[in-house]
């Protein structure tokens, strides 16, 4: 129990990172451009209002991990063309995520 104790405590914001960049390029390579058979385009929802909340809340809470923040959006971005919407108000939640990694030096802010 001690040893579960300590890989967890040892589990750093760059694994987590490194283990959602992973996710996102296997689902990545399992897209297609093709659409579904019969699908249509959603338009914007209660759902896809969510999906952009929970966005926002990802850029705005997590300033310390800026790289983890981009890959988290990103993720979402995956999850909102994913279930069929074609609208990009997502895009603006990603733009501005990847800004704050391009200006975070590669440093974590600490508060």
């Amino acid at each position: 129990m001690v040893r579960l104790g300590r890989w967890v405590r040892s589990l750093t914001a760059d694994r987590v990172a490194l283990g959602l960049g992973a996710v996102v390029i296997v689902l990545a390579a399992a897209s297609t451009d093709d659409p579904a058979a019969g699908a249509t385009e959603r338009t914007l929802d209660g759902w896809a209002a969510l999906l952009l909340v929970i966005a926002g809340l990802i850029v705005v809470g997590s300033r310390r991990f800026p790289g983890s923040a981009a890959l988290a959006v990103l993720g979402v971005s995956f999850v909102w063309y994913g279930v069929g919407y074609t609208s990009g108000l997502i895009n603006v939640a990603m733009l501005i995520a990847f800004y704050c990694l391009g200006i975070s030096e590669g440093e974590r802010r600490t508060f």
